[in-house]
């Protein structure tokens, strides 16, 4: 999907929540997220391009809960919309440029840290650890970031937040 088609997807929801005018682009972040910048009538919202590939339905949905949610409304992510985000082929198409945006390489440890997380239990389908700088994790991509100094505790604490994410997204 293109900026132009996603602007067509955009305007008829923003107007339903009171913009007279709106625009959206894609944008290539490092992480997965939506930013916007709004007065009263105007609303400029940049996306993140994993979803460029995205269903249309999806596109629609993240921007219906963004909106109402800036409106002051409570609204959740549709049942599709969970799905999708947590899906093999959402993970399978952007995995690659979301380690490159975020310097993630090969971790030397990889097999110990494997070890640790099953000896407590911890089983992430699909999960990809990597070399970070500090501990990060990431539900959507599945992907647990460990210094090379790494400690137990904490690798276990992170692993957790991807569960907690999957749970959230229902996809476990």
């Amino acid at each position: 999907m293109n900026s132009t088609k996603l602007n067509e997807l955009v305007k008829p929801i923003a107007e339903r929540y009171g913009f007279e005018k709106a625009s959206a682009e894609f944008t290539a972040y490092s992480d997965f997220k939506v930013r916007w910048t709004r007065s009263y009538t105007w609303i400029d919202m940049t996306v993140s391009d994993y979803l460029k590939n995205a269903p249309e339905n999806v596109i629609r949905d993240i921007f219906e809960v963004m909106l109402s949610k800036i409106k002051g409304e409570f609204a959740e992510y549709s049942d599709a919309t969970n799905e999708y985000l947590t899906s093999a082929e959402f993970r399978d198409a952007n995995l690659k440029p979301f380690l490159k945006r975020n310097n993630y390489t090969a971790h030397p440890d990889i097999d110990e840290i494997r070890e640790i997380l099953e000896e407590n239990g911890i089983d992430i389908p699909s999960l990809t650890i990597v070399k970070g700088k500090g501990y990060d994790a990431s539900t959507l991509f599945r992907v647990l970031a460990v210094p090379e100094d790494y400690d137990e505790a904490k690798v276990i604490e992170r692993a957790h937040t991807i569960i907690e994410g999957l749970i959230m997204f229902k996809a476990i």
